[in-house]
């Protein structure tokens, strides 16, 4: 259907017919009106449906794209508290934000927040901590330490071993099912 659309008015007319056809349908419609510029209709599909990360998201760069700069901010913000699922894109849209604006506190919290969410790794740890100057790292190195208990095994095992902490290594190896479907 997309590719039979040679101009906006193809597109408007084709988002027109996905809006009577249920939800999939009319999330292409509200793309489709966001592609072509139509503000009004893009709201009124996408402002009744922000449930998850990543809905908020993609209404935060829609403010931001249009020069609505304070309520981007505000949406992405109100986004970390109410949204559910992935939260990966509104934090890295805000910590770009704190970054332009040089809140490094701000900054730092999105990118600890990035790095130990979900799935701590050893990359993760080591490009969180190359962020931070030692006075920096002495405030979250404790909080890392607690994101590295809620960790996968193996990815606790190769911290701990980075981190030369032994004994904690030989604790999270003695956890891990051999063989390791990783590895």
């Amino acid at each position: 259907a997309y590719a039979a659309c040679y101009d906006n008015e193809d597109l408007r007319d084709l988002a027109v017919k996905f809006e009577s056809l249920g939800k999939w349908p009319r999330d292409h419609a509200r793309r489709i009106y966001r592609q072509i510029g139509d503000r009004e209709k893009y709201l009124k599909f996408r402002l009744p449906n922000l449930q998850y990360g990543n809905d908020y998201h993609e209404l935060a760069t829609f403010y931001w794209e249009t020069g609505e700069r304070k309520k981007a901010l505000e949406v992405a913000q109100e986004g970390l508290k109410k949204g559910e699922g992935a939260m990966e894109h509104l934090r890295e849209f805000l910590s770009e934000r704190a970054k332009e604006t040089g809140d490094r506190t701000t900054y730092l919290d999105l990118q600890f927040a990035q790095a130990a969410d979900r799935h701590l790794t050893l990359i993760r740890y080591k490009a969180f901590k190359q962020l931070c100057n030692e006075r920096e790292w002495a405030v979250y190195e404790s909080k890392m330490l607690k994101a590295i208990e809620q960790a996968d095994e193996i990815d606790q095992l190769e911290i701990r071993l980075f981190r030369e902490e032994f004994d904690a290594a030989v604790q999270a190896l003695s956890r891990m099912f051999y063989p390791h479907s990783r590895y």
